[in-house]
């Protein structure tokens, strides 16, 4: 019986960390998307700004209200290129496919986090063997595995942005401080 329990424990402490790391991933790629939304939002709004600027008479008059008819016309087509840049940068960064990649990749790697989450459960409460869990936990990490190898970068940035949503809202069992932790859970069992 204490080497179930000892096996128990180990299986549920890789459960956990597992579960932990997927949930860090999965957060992280919530936050890249929320940053490519960003970066796509301000496109949109400098692109508008600019292409009014470059196709109103307005920047001419105001040009040719300060400075010399060729001046002025200098400056209207380099704000003319300026729109033409930002709207070209729509087709060169991608932001709104990366924003879909993002998204897709999160909700699946939220689905599996939530069957680690489910699968600690169901190991505490003895609802399935020690063997049955491990089967289950190779089936999660063989669809795991594949995902993260096609998942779209993120940065440090986004692990950090993840980090502080995960300790506001949702903490993982490595923040736990003891609350939860297999020792703890074991105790009055067996």
């Amino acid at each position: 019986m204490i080497a179930e329990r000892e096996e128990i424990k180990s299986l549920i402490k890789q459960l956990r960390a597992r579960y932990d790391s997927v949930l860090y991933t999965y957060r992280a790629h919530e936050k890249a998307a929320d940053r490519y939304q960003g970066y796509e939002n301000c496109r949109r709004v400098i692109s508008f700004i600019l292409v009014t600027l470059a196709t109103g008479s307005f920047v001419l008059a105001l040009a040719e209200a300060v400075f010399s008819p060729q001046v002025s016309n200098l400056l209207v087509a380099f704000v003319a290129l300026l729109a033409a840049g930002v709207s070209y940068a729509a087709d060169y960064f991608r932001f709104e496919e990366r924003i879909a990649t993002h998204k897709k990749t999160a909700v699946h790697l939220r689905q599996i986090s939530l069957e680690y989450e489910s699968l600690i459960s169901d190991l505490q409460a003895g609802l399935i063997t020690v063997s049955e869990a491990a089967d289950q936990r190779s089936e999660i990490i063989a669809r795991e595995n594949p995902l993260l190898e096609i998942a779209p970068r993120t940065t440090d940035r986004d692990y950090k942005r993840a980090k502080r949503s995960i300790e506001k809202i949702a903490k993982p069992y490595s923040l736990c401080g003891g609350v939860g932790t297999p020792e703890k859970q074991m105790k009055g069992k067996g």
